[in-house]
């Protein structure tokens, strides 16, 4: 919560939460505030632990690796990295992008990393656990400000802009597959979440 007023302040921040990752293996909440990672009990509402100093800028985006071992970790500045969720060591950094870092979504053995304002979503590939090398690099420019995306547990994921469109992309080829503009049911405002949903086609 951000709350200057708040009367337990141990249990609230100084600059505002603008993402969370949650961690079922443990039941834990991470909540990253300016460049420091929190770890919270999800029962208790309890702070467990402080990784501070993870980044040199603001912490943007955040997102847990396959197995809830590892926190990627994105930032105002374009950097990309990754650190141990017990220690907060550094384990490795990925290549970074040229504005800030809005969305990280991790899946076996890569990484899709967005940044709006450079209107390219990155995969890299996450199996060496000391480089990460770029596999494909996808150019959302004509699908207007990507607000957000979303995997389909295979090769497709979805876009969504404040152009009032969705539009697939096939992350093995980094090209546009399709788009809602011929759809019947469109938006008439800008989409600003998308979610695909496991049991439904």
């Amino acid at each position: 919560t951000f709350d200057r007023d708040a009367s337990n302040p141990r249990v609230t921040a100084d600059w505002p939460i603008n993402t969370i990752a949650f961690n079922e293996r443990r039941l834990e909440i991470i909540t990253p505030i300016k460049n420091d990672l929190y770890v919270w009990c999800a029962l208790t509402g309890q702070m467990r632990t402080l990784h501070d100093n993870i980044t040199e800028g603001t912490i943007t985006a955040i997102a847990l690796g396959v197995g809830e071992r590892r926190v990627f970790v994105g930032a105002d500045d374009g950097s990309l990295l990754v650190v141990n969720y017990a220690c907060g060591a550094l384990l490795k950094r990925l290549e970074r992008h040229d504005y800030e870092v809005n969305q990280i979504t991790t899946m076996p053995d890569k990484v899709l990393t967005l940044s709006i304002p450079e209107k390219v979503i990155k995969v890299h590939d996450d199996n060496d656990p000391q480089r990460a090398a770029v596999l494909k690099r996808i150019d959302v420019s004509d699908a207007g400000h990507i607000m957000q995306f979303a995997l389909d547990g295979r090769d497709i994921l979805a876009g969504v802009s404040d152009d009032q469109r969705i539009v697939w992309y096939n992350t093995s080829f980094a090209k546009e597959v399709s788009n809602s503009d011929s759809c019947e049911v469109v938006h008439r405002q800008a989409v600003a979440c998308v979610v695909y949903f496991e049991e439904a086609p």
